[in-house]
């Protein structure tokens, strides 16, 4: 960013999402269309079954991550 004079704006989800929840739950829709439509690729580091969430949770809070962690619920929809 620092190199190519970018800016990086961003929003406090939480305090958004409280004040404006239509607009959250829209734009949620919105993303889940275009990922079924394979419009938008999120990056997945790593996915891993509800037993191993713990796991999960030391490697994203030992900053070992890159991109998103996945934790698949059994009989969940996905």
């Amino acid at each position: 960013m620092l190199v190519k004079n970018y800016d990086l704006v961003g929003i406090h989800w939480g305090f958004h999402a409280r004040m404006n929840p239509a607009a959250v739950r829209e734009a949620h829709q919105r993303l889940l269309r275009l990922y079924r439509e394979k419009r938008i690729e999120p990056l997945i580091y790593r996915e891993f079954p509800l037993e191993e969430a713990v796991t999960a949770l030391e490697l994203l809070a030992g900053g070992k991550t890159w991109g998103k962690l996945v934790i698949r619920v059994a009989g969940a929809a996905g």
